[in-house]
């Protein structure tokens, strides 16, 4: 499929296409740069001083301007509590903050997204860990509003948690439930 045409042009089978073969519009030479025109996108590689290889590792390291080795450790073990206290792996945890915050790794963490994130954990924390106070049936109500509070903000997930409850439970109201089988609508869904 390399062959070449009268303006220099190629064309290229990308790998796992199944679409026929894109033809180079443009060709770009010089210090190793080649650039690719298709479909309405626009692709440019360069290759100066790389060796052929099949995959690329791009490898980010902490500067100045990240957080240091101690505060890394405080957010994981932040996160180790909050794995212990919700009964969820470190990826769970992991994923939220990550998710939440937008951040690759614990050590790329800006002192202001530090801030923020050791906020977020902490407040997850106190959430779990915290002693009930009050009668049980003022702790469940509690636990009601903050499932049908939390199941709001995430689109499809009351239905879910009715599925479950009837399945696991054999009820179909929330209402029904105690608080320690609450407190398991909660682990299962809404951490």
């Amino acid at each position: 499929m390399n062959e070449k045409k009268k303006t220099g042009a190629q064309v290229i089978q990308f790998p796992g296409v199944k679409r026929s073969p894109v033809e180079v519009t443009q060709k770009i030479s010089g210090h190793g740069n080649v650039g690719v025109v298709g479909d309405g996108n626009h692709v440019q590689i360069n290759l100066a001083g790389v060796a052929p290889s099949k995959s690329f590792k791009y490898i980010v390291q902490p500067g100045p301007q990240h957080i240091g080795p101690a505060e890394t450790a405080e957010v994981r073990e932040l996160v180790s509590k909050i794995a212990a206290a919700t009964g969820r792996g470190h990826s769970f945890v992991w994923s939220t903050i990550k998710r939440e915050h937008r951040f690759a790794r614990y050590e790329l963490l800006t002192p202001e997204i530090y801030e923020q994130v050791c906020q977020y954990l902490r407040r997850w924390i106190a959430r779990y860990t915290a002693k009930p106070t009050g009668s049980a049936e003022d702790q469940r109500k509690h636990l009601l509003k903050r499932i049908h509070a939390e199941a709001r903000k995430r689109h499809g997930v009351l239905d879910q948690i009715h599925a479950y409850v009837s399945g696991r439970f054999g009820t179909s109201s929330l209402a029904d439930l105690a608080p320690g089988q609450l407190h398991e609508v909660i682990r299962q869904f809404l951490l």
